[in-house]
């Protein structure tokens, strides 16, 4: 069996390395093996057989390769053949070449507008989107995915980093969320899914998660996973302290039966001691005590009145949960460094700063990934 190897370097930090092989013995994608295809992309032991015109058309990477690999890929009588085509042996696995080839012939259509996208189709669609220059693909999957991670707290703050009607994803796939982010230089969806990966279980943190795919481990660097460990024990307390302000308030000015809402604020804050173990985590801004609170409404221990003083009304005033939720954000005075990012003008301390920056992970300092990214 021979064998040929092509580094090609595009754009300066892509290198692709296309081996030409006599090969044998490779799984033919049912979906993506058009018999009148030109062209045979072989990722790990799958192959398809696809036309050069669409690659080419859509990404500048494949025309680059197709172009300076002559005669490699115009080959037909050599050894790099494969069913009578000249073959790409590609470093990219079988699951995300698949999904970037479906999005290539399908379009956008490959995401139906309306539906529900697994988060790895997505996580595969920015990596290749990444690599290959697609940008029309990349910034849609992208669009996506800042649905979930995203530093504007009103577009945060109802899912907060879970599952929403646009993206469906399990908790650890911030870990491979974090990583992406990092790839493709979006600094600003870094915080919402490092935030993410300090909820995550321990073994989790430490030993990865698998892609969907089931080849490939996603693992935080060292230096994240640091980050990580020593930000839970500080997201604990900002638990905590939340948990322990909360009832320790008088009834609302406007109460509509003093007694009855006194005496159920004394006792949860009497009962919350011995309910810490059970309610403290690693999520702050989670709403299971706003939750708890509409409960005590519901079953009439509390008045409207006070459900809604504890509730911080519509999350935007300067009340107990919503003032200690506002803290873990950045306030910033509109017209400065962060101007350019579209926020919901509504979220204001009433001097004319608006809620746009998330900054709750301690720590965390943005410039750093900045210039990871910058030297990258």
């Amino acid at each position: 069996m021979s064998q040929q190897n092509l580094t090609i370097e595009h754009s300066g930090n892509l290198a692709l390395t296309v081996t030409g092989t006599h090969t044998v013995g490779f799984d033919r994608d049912p979906d993506m093996w058009f018999e009148d295809g030109n062209v045979v992309i072989v990722a790990q032991h799958t192959a398809f057989r696809v036309h050069r015109g669409p690659l080419s058309r859509h990404s500048v990477v494949f025309q680059d390769l197709f172009n300076i690999s002559q005669p490699l890929v115009n080959s037909t009588v050599s050894d790099d053949v494969y069913d009578g085509c000249p073959t790409l042996h590609v470093t990219d696995t079988v699951c995300d070449s698949k999904r970037f080839l479906g999005a290539i012939y399908d379009g956008l259509g490959y995401m139906v507008p309306a539906s529900l996208t697994q988060f790895s189709v997505l996580a595969s669609l920015v990596r290749m989107g990444h690599k290959y220059q697609l940008d029309l693909i990349l910034d849609e999957s992208l669009r996506r995915l800042k649905t979930v991670y995203n530093p504007d707290f009103s577009v945060w703050e109802p899912h907060q980093g879970r599952s929403n009607g646009v993206v469906e994803l399990q908790n650890e796939d911030a870990i491979e969320a974090f990583n992406l982010f990092c790839l493709v230089d979006r600094p600003e969806m870094l915080p919402t899914a490092l935030y993410a990966c300090c909820n995550l279980d321990t073994h989790v943190l430490l030993h990865g998660w698998q892609r969907s795919d089931g080849s490939t481990l996603e693992k935080l660097s060292m230096e994240d996973l640091e980050l990580c460990l020593n930000a839970r024990p500080e997201l604990q307390a900002l638990d905590a302290q939340l948990a322990a302000q909360l009832y320790d308030v008088a009834p609302s000015e406007s109460c509509q039966d003093g007694v009855r809402c006194g005496h159920t604020l004394s006792s949860q804050r009497r009962g919350l001691p011995s309910a810490f173990w059970d309610i403290l985590g690693y999520q702050p801004l989670t709403r299971y005590l706003i939750d708890a609170v509409e409960v005590l409404g519901a079953q009439e221990q509390l008045c409207p009145s006070c459900v809604d003083m504890l509730r911080g009304g519509t999350w935007t005033q300067g009340l107990k949960y919503g003032i200690i939720c506002r803290k873990l954000w950045v306030c910033e005075t509109k017209g400065g460094p962060q101007a350019d990012v579209k926020i919901d003008t509504s979220i204001s301390d009433g001097n004319g700063a608006v809620l746009t920056r998330l900054q709750y992970i301690p720590g965390y300092d943005r410039s750093k990934y900045d210039n990871r990214l910058d030297s990258s």
